[in-house]
């Protein structure tokens, strides 16, 4: 909890990073979603710690004189009359950080917004403070700088800064009518809590391209048991889908994904369920075994799904397994999107696909995908080359044309305040690249964060620092060993991994940047690890934290089984042991994390089959080692105020 703000003596300022939403876009239903507004007098604006808020326009011109030039009390007295008198914001329930006893409240429950009304009258001073109290504990406001103001000869021109994004430049013709289909509705649901992986919304929108009915529901919060079935329930009762495709990406969430199949045809037994993603694929002919799943996608899945709509024959459906009898039937491989087929891959706007428009307001983060597919073979990792060749049938990186990745970057820009970007292409790395993609792209209001899998140049870094107005920037490093590093990439287990003196002068890059901040991605319990390298690690960080003060966090995970991981099967030839091999033996780790007491895991907390060294001293060293950087690295930030900036840290191979 922050320090209680004492409105009538500091100096406040609009929060540089807000970002507005066209609330025309919520009311494309039948119905508004509850707990909305009906009036265009509300504009809604996301802060950049996720909070969103509705003010009306008097709050909106009142925001403006939030210059960091004068403490709240001076800006009530130079208030306008106009800006005088009743006002009314909206912000979900539970979220301000202005007091402890804010009533808590899900996000979104049954596909509305559970939002509080907050009505003020700015006539005195009294009521005003308040108000400010409550943008300050909302992130709207915050405390100045010194040496921020904008000046005090003249209000300033807007309250945000800069103007809401122009709609979207539509590429393409007119979305077509929607036909109905033996198999639509087409209802699409991810198998993990939060955010939907970017590929179930390129699935629905070129379903919807093509005519057909699709929805995919962007948000899961539902952490228990019953939250999964009443939501289940509700989304089919909603929207009658005849079709229901689950993503099943990861390892980890196999038993929700086949927890969401039974619930479909529990409530309904008529509704086809189809299997789709990484895992659905590599494990196809055991996951086709299970009684509530119809069909399973091997690879690409935007034709065959559409097909499936279609009411097309199955054995006629490319990339198919399912069942004939008691027989399982496995179709050709012969749909891989390539370089040629790209079209297939571009985003229709989100409120026409998910399945509460609402929900589009609100995304954590929107990834922009700039290409499909691995090049590199990393030996901890399911998603190396090899696997791509094998799951997809992919021999090489599909490059997305940059006119349609700007598309997409105009398109999610105007839902999310924060933009992932998670690449490993050489020249999709290079200043020219992301010159010609963001121009004239207002990016300013908007936080990028970039998963990098190899240090990008001066250049770059100082290019996204004027395009954004944060930028968090992860690199893949494997090991703070230097030694370490190089021996696992001369054995050609990692991809090429940078230097030391390559790694500090990226940070001095990210330095020059107020606005720049740079973490580290490494994997705890790597091959070949000594005690010389934990010395190494930690003088590396030691000499870091002294000097650059843009590195704000460092993230891991421990290295664990994956299904066609190259370490998973060799662990033995490393003095290691691998607890997964088969289907099963994923297939329960999955079951740990859908059964946890506490509710369903995130990605950072869920249970993983680790891979251990055979020797117990080594297991203690690894893991004393990286006990000690979490403690270096987090003393430090609390010494500098800094607060992290990445997301919570994750295996290397289980980002969306």
């Amino acid at each position: 909890m922050p320090t209680p703000l004492d409105p009538s003596t500091t100096v406040l300022t609009v929060s540089p990073r807000l970002h507005r939403h066209d609330p025309g876009r919520l009311y494309r239903c039948d119905a508004p979603p509850g707990g909305l507004p009906r009036s265009g007098d509300f504009r809604f604006i996301t802060t950049h710690t996720r909070q969103l808020v509705a003010i009306d326009s008097r709050i909106d011109r009142i925001l403006q004189l939030f210059d960091g030039s004068r403490d709240a009390l001076a800006v009530h007295a130079a208030l306008a009359q106009d800006e005088r008198g009743p006002v009314t914001l909206l912000a979900r329930t539970g979220t301000s950080r202005a007091g402890p006893d804010a009533p808590g409240g899900p996000l979104i429950e049954a596909g509305r917004f559970e939002l509080e009304t907050h009505e003020y009258d700015t006539s005195t001073p009294g009521p005003f403070l308040r108000l400010v109290v409550e943008l300050y504990g909302r992130d709207v406001l915050r405390v100045a700088a010194p040496g921020t103001a904008h000046g005090t000869a003249s209000r300033p021109t807007a309250a945000i800064d800069s103007p809401s994004p122009p709609r979207v430049e539509r590429l393409e013709a007119a979305l077509p009518p929607l036909e109905p289909t033996p198999l639509s509705p087409v209802l699409l649901l991810g198998s993990t809590v939060g955010l939907a992986t970017a590929g179930l919304l390129y699935l629905a929108s070129y379903l919807r391209r093509h005519g057909v009915e699709a929805r995919c529901q962007l948000l899961d919060e539902h952490t228990t048991l019953p939250g999964l079935e009443a939501n289940v329930r509700r989304l089919l009762d909603r929207h009658r889908p005849r079709l229901v495709g689950v993503s099943l990406k990861w390892f980890p969430h196999i038993a929700r994904a086949l927890e969401i199949c039974r619930l479909v045809k529990t409530f309904s037994p008529s509704t086809r369920t189809v299997l789709g993603g990484d895992t659905a694929a590599f494990f196809s002919e055991q996951v086709i075994l299970d009684g509530n799943v119809d069909h399973v996608v091997r690879g690409d899945g935007e034709l065959p799904l559409s097909r499936l709509a279609a009411g097309v024959d199955p054995r006629s459906v490319p990339n198919l397994v399912f069942k004939d009898g008691g027989s399982v039937v496995k179709t050709a491989q012969t749909y891989v999107q390539t370089d040629g087929s790209a079209d297939d891959l571009r985003l229709v706007p989100l409120d026409e696909i998910v399945t509460e428009p609402v929900q589009s307001l609100w995304p954590e983060y929107a990834l922009v995908l700039v290409a499909k597919g691995c090049g590199a073979s990393c030996f901890y990792c399911g998603g190396h080359a090899g696997n791509q060749r094998r799951v997809f049938g992919r021999h090489q990186v599909l490059h997305r044309p940059i006119e349609d990745v700007r598309h997409d970057l105009r398109l999610l820009s105007r839902y999310s305040a924060c933009l992932l970007f998670d690449f490993d292409l050489p020249d999709r790395g290079s200043v020219g690249f992301f010159e010609e993609l963001f121009a004239g792209m207002p990016l300013a209001t908007h936080l990028a964060r970039f998963y990098l899998w190899c240090l990008p140049d001066d250049g770059l870094v100082e290019l996204l620092a004027r395009t954004f107005g944060s930028v968090d920037l992860n690199v893949d490093l494997c090991s703070l060993s230097e030694r370490h590093r190089f021996q696992l990439a001369r054995a050609n287990l990692v991809k090429p991994q940078a230097s030391d003196a390559d790694l500090l002068a990226f940070l001095r890059a990210c330095d020059r940047h107020d606005n720049v901040g740079a973490s580290i991605n490494m994997i705890m319990g790597l091959p070949f690890f000594t005690r010389g390298d934990a010395d190494a690690g930690r003088a590396v960080l030691d000499h870091i934290i002294g000097r650059h003060r843009s590195l704000r966090r460092i993230d891991w995970g421990r290295l664990h089984s994956q299904p066609g991981a190259p370490i998973t099967l060799t662990a033995e030839s490393y003095g290691m042991t691998s607890p997964a091999l088969t289907y099963e033996e994923y297939l329960r780790v999955s079951e740990e994390n859908l059964r946890r007491p506490g509710g369903y895991p995130g990605l950072s907390d869920a249970s993983y089959p680790s891979i251990l060294y055979r020797d117990k001293k080594q297991n203690g060293l690894t893991s004393q080692h990286y006990f000690e950087i979490n403690e270096t690295l987090r003393r430090h930030l609390e010494r500098t105020a800094k607060a992290p900036m990445g997301r919570p840290g994750t295996a290397a191979g289980d980002q969306d």
